[in-house]
Formats: structure tokens, sequence, C-alpha cells
């Protein structure tokens, strides 16, 4: 009998010895994951820190490579943003030639006469079916000179620098005058997408004879710096 509480009491005492080393190894191992974690969260957190950091590298590169000096115009009701050149001005009050006002969300010229200019609008998405479709109706742009806009090249989709992506149209509008000029033809290049109800297009244009070729107001680049924050 004693013999066998003895074993018995030998027992317990290894029973409580490997319940008290399984849960010191249980807290190191608690403690162990918890330093882990941590080391995951600061890993994670170095990692959108980095993805950032070169966000923020490759934007001022973007930037630093336009051919102008950019100027930022935020749209806080539409949630979006672009550059233009910062020596362009405000032409919000300038109706003579371009995209009806009523669209309009800005719209900055350069000069006396806004020219060229970047015009930015907004329309209902049934305005059209296609981005040509929205350029060549009454209510994007009336017809100047008694001519309506005539659709030039219908490029492949353009994917810009902050993953805006829209169809890509040149096209011209206005032309002959009692004198069957040609020199107030307007050259224009226009970017556009549906994003949720609405068309958003996006045209730069230049009277070439008057104001220099499209290519120099740089429509390529002003798009490329429209971003939608949502």
């Amino acid at each position: 009998m004693m013999k066998k509480t003895l074993i018995a009491v030998v027992f317990l005492l290894v029973v409580s010895l490997l319940a008290s080393c399984s849960g010191v190894k249980q807290a190191d191992l608690d403690a162990a994951n918890a330093a882990k974690a941590s080391v995951q969260s600061d890993l994670v957190k170095a990692q959108a820190d980095l993805a950032a950091a070169s966000r923020t590298i490759a934007e001022q590169n973007m930037l630093s490579a336009l051919h102008f000096v950019p100027e930022k115009f935020t749209s806080t009701a539409h949630k979006f943003s672009f550059r233009y050149n910062s020596t362009w001005s405000d032409a919000t009050g300038f109706t003579l030639f371009g995209p009806l006002d009523a669209s309009v969300i800005a719209k900055f010229g350069a000069g006396e006469w806004f020219c060229p200019q970047v015009v930015v609008s907004v329309l209902p998405k049934t305005t059209g079916a296609t981005l040509s479709d929205v350029l060549i109706t009454p209510a994007y742009l009336t017809a100047t000179y008694g001519q309506s806009p005539a659709i030039g090249t219908i490029h492949a989709d353009k994917t810009n620098f902050y993953g805006t992506k829209a169809s890509v149209v040149t096209w011209q509008w206005g032309g002959a005058e009692e004198d069957e000029s040609t020199d107030d033809i307007t050259d224009a290049k226009s970017f556009g997408f549906i994003k949720g109800d609405n068309w958003y297009v996006m045209t730069v244009f230049s009277l070439n004879v008057f104001f220099g070729p499209l290519e120099n107001a740089y429509p390529d680049d002003i798009f490329n710096t429209w971003q939608f924050t949502e």
C-alpha cells in the first residue's frame, strides 16, 4: 500500500511537472507568435510604405517629364484632378467657341483667346453610345459657322499613368466663313469614358493657323495626369 501510494505521489508530481513545463512552453509559444505577428505587421506596413514611396517617385518622374510646368485642378464634386499648363488661365467665362458650358466642369486656355485650351465636360451617358457620338451631338458642341464637327481618327483606347482608361478621337470643327477660308478650323483631341451614369470627356483643342498646331498643346501629357480618387 505504501508502495502504491508512493508511486501515485510520484506520478502526480511528474504530471504536475509536465504540466508546468507544458505551460512554460505554451507561454513561450504565445510570446513568439505575438512577436511574429508584430514583425509581420511591421513588414506589411514597410511594404505599403515602400510601394507608396515608389508610386510617389514614379509620379514625380511623370510630372517632371511633362512638356510644360503643371498646375493642378481638382473637382471635389466629381472626385478627379488633372494638370494643365500653368501659363494658362481659367476660361470658364469665355464662350466664343468650344464645348458648351452647360457640360463644362473645368476649362483653361492660353492668352487672350484662351487657345489652345483644355476642357473637361460631364454629360449623361445617354448622350451617345461612343465618344464619337458624344462629340458630334449638339449637347456637346453646336455647329460652328454652319459646319458640324467632323470626326477624324478613332484611336485605340488609352490608359494613363493613374489607370484612367479612355476612348481617344481626333477631330475638327469650324471652317468656311463668308470668304470660304479654312483658317478657323479647330483641331481637337478628346479622351472620354463612361463612369457611373455619365460620360467624362477631356478635349484639348487649338486653332492651328492662329495659335499653333494641336501637338504643341500636348494633349496626351494632360490626359496622362487625369486622376480619379474613387
